[in-house]
């Protein structure tokens, strides 16, 4: 990141979370339910719901997210990191840091198993209710199961060659943002908790899938030579960042990243004319960094 120790990525605000505007009756009773993790209510519920509308991606989607809430269970871990931000540092006899305390989330395997098996029973019944493919994946995330959550990314971006980004969400209403622009905007946020997570080879394959769709997405190619980046392959990062400067040529994460890899290969020269590029960046924190660069106050 320029100014960091990674390169910059896209952001966008995802609106993964959101709930559709208008919810039925029975939609938000379970949303009230779900937020007061209400279990015992969930399981009386349900069922009533079901008989009452029958099976929809929306009482596939309660199901998981009971099954889910089953299987949590709230603890703590002793583990020897002493560099937590939140938590209880242990410390021995003569005062040295040799562990902490924090606050951790189990999952019950068997339980989880039953969660997953019913969403993937949803998801097969209804392939194109997106929320039911990215509700998997942030469970996937959840757990930390990296691979398992772009596998799961990775089918719905062969759904969305199938059914041409034609999404539904919840209660079968749009999405809500046009359908593709929503689309692409929580894979950019699923692959920002990968980069993040520091889980580069599994963020890459999940580039590398996205890109044999969508080889021209601008967001997938600075992820791409975000990740090449990383790998110590400058050469071949720096190639795709150009390439993206020939595509948008106003794009400033696009132009301090190009900066970024002139400096770390030592070439002050070009390093110099890019970050000159960003002294008219509407971005703030962009300006500062290149005039910190460029030895301006």
């Amino acid at each position: 990141m320029v100014g960091m120790k990674r390169i910059s990525l896209f952001a966008f605000a995802c609106l993964c979370s959101v709930v559709a505007m208008g919810q039925t009756d029975d939609y938000a009773r379970f949303k009230h339910l779900l937020d007061k993790r209400d279990t015992v209510g969930l399981r009386t519920f349900i069922p009533k719901w079901e008989k009452k509308r029958g099976q929809s991606g929306d009482t596939y989607a309660a199901w998981f997210n009971l099954l889910v809430l089953e299987a949590m269970t709230e603890g703590l871990e002793l583990r020897p990191d002493t560099t937590v931000q939140e938590g209880l540092l242990i410390s021995d006899s003569v005062g040295n840091a040799v562990g902490s305390i924090t606050g951790h989330t189990f999952y019950d395997a068997e339980k989880m198993a039953r969660a997953y098996q019913k969403i993937d029973e949803g998801i097969r019944k209804y392939p194109d209710r997106l929320d039911l493919w990215f509700g998997k994946t942030h469970v996937h995330l959840l757990e930390k199961n990296y691979h398992a959550a772009v596998e799961t990314l990775k089918k719905a971006l062969d759904r969305s060659v199938l059914n041409h980004n034609h999404w539904s969400w919840t209660n079968d209403k749009a999405t809500p943002e046009a359908p593709e622009t929503f689309f692409f905007t929580c894979l950019q946020d699923y692959f920002s908790q990968l980069y993040e997570a520091q889980a580069d080879a599994v963020a890459m394959d999940f580039i590398s899938h996205a890109l044999a769709y969508y080889p021209e997405n601008i967001v997938f190619l600075n992820d791409q030579g975000a990740l090449l980046a990383e790998a110590g392959k400058q050469d071949e990062a720096l190639r795709i960042f150009l390439k993206l400067h020939d595509l948008a040529p106003d794009d400033d994460i696009v132009v301090s990243n190009i900066a970024y890899l002139y400096k770390k290969k030592g070439d002050k020269k070009q390093a110099e004319a890019f970050y000159k590029k960003l002294l008219k960046s509407k971005n703030e924190e962009l300006r500062t960094i290149a005039k910190e660069e460029l030895g301006q106050r």
